[in-house]
Formats: C-alpha cells, structure tokens, sequence
C-alpha cells in the first residue's frame, strides 16, 4: 500500500460521537478499504494505528478500539478484506503493551455465528473494555447477508428471516 500524505486545514477535528461512552472523538484515520459486507460505515478508510504508535503513546488518556466479530478467518474473509483476526489481536495486545487503553469493540454480533466467549477467551490479557453491538441489516447490504447465510449457514435462515425479516427480536 502507498502511502500519501497532504497537509489540510480544518476547523474541528473533534466529531460528535454516538458510540456508548464517548460524546466525541478524534478519528485521524478517514475512509475504508474493507468492503465490509455488512457496514454501515462505508465510508471511512483504515486505522494506520501501529504505524503512529510513539505518537500515540504522548497522548493521555488515550482510548483505541478495534472491532472483532469472530475468530473464525474463513467468515472474517468471506465478510471484509481487512486485516486477519490474529493481526488485529495482536495489534491490541501491542497498543495494551504499551500502555494504551484498549476496547474490543465486538461489531456487528451475528446471531449464532459470533462466539463472544471465545472471543473474550482469547483476548482477555490485553483488552481493557469490550463493546458489543448487534447486527443491524438495513440498506442495501442486508440482502446480502441473508443470501450469505442461506448459502453458508442454511441452519440458521429460520433464525435470520425471523430476526431480520419478521422483525421478531425475542
């Protein structure tokens, strides 16, 4: 990947934010290359977070989160081409090592696919705070989950079209 750099003026870097326990934040890392079949954030671009980590680490009360939803790599591949599950955890466990707080932010949750245990299991020595948020299919992406579910997981089509076509969430 080549990286370019450009010089612009802004006039607030500062980004009213509705996750769970920020009113703002600062994303220095705009836009996404991922392709991830089931975000509805699209637009945003990848966070170069180890690249920038002495940077980082002058800053107080710094908080990074990096999302993982499964620690299955042929579902994450079939589902984005972002960075590999063990890149990511090992990417956390490098920022945690150097005193950065850090959130596992477990995004979108798939019905029966996602095992928070395992993964909580897995990342338990580095992660400081966890955040879980459920699939959320709406837009143009959401046919395209129900599809990859028929076809890769038939069992639980039921279990899917009753969630996110019935609307029933009990």
């Amino acid at each position: 990947m080549q990286v370019c750099e450009r010089i612009i003026n802004v006039t607030d870097y500062v980004t009213k934010s509705n996750l769970p326990a920020s009113d703002y934040v600062i994303n220095p890392y705009v836009g996404c290359p991922h392709g991830c079949k089931y975000c509805y954030a699209c637009f945003m671009k990848p966070n170069l977070i180890l690249r920038d980590l002495e940077l980082l680490k002058q800053c107080k009360h710094l908080t990074v989160s990096m999302s993982i939803n499964t620690l299955d790599e042929k579902f994450r591949a079939d589902m984005d081409h972002a960075s590999s599950i063990k890149d990511r955890l090992q990417t956390l466990k490098t920022l945690h090592d150097n005193g950065i707080y850090t959130i596992l932010f477990m995004s979108p949750m798939f019905p029966e696919i996602t095992n928070f245990r395992k993964i909580i299991s897995a990342s338990k020595e580095f992660v400081d705070e966890y955040w879980l948020e459920n699939l959320n299919l709406r837009g143009s992406y959401k046919q395209t989950i129900m599809d990859y579910i028929k076809e890769q997981y038939p069992q639980l089509t039921s279990l899917y079209e009753t969630i996110y076509v019935k609307r029933n969430m009990s």
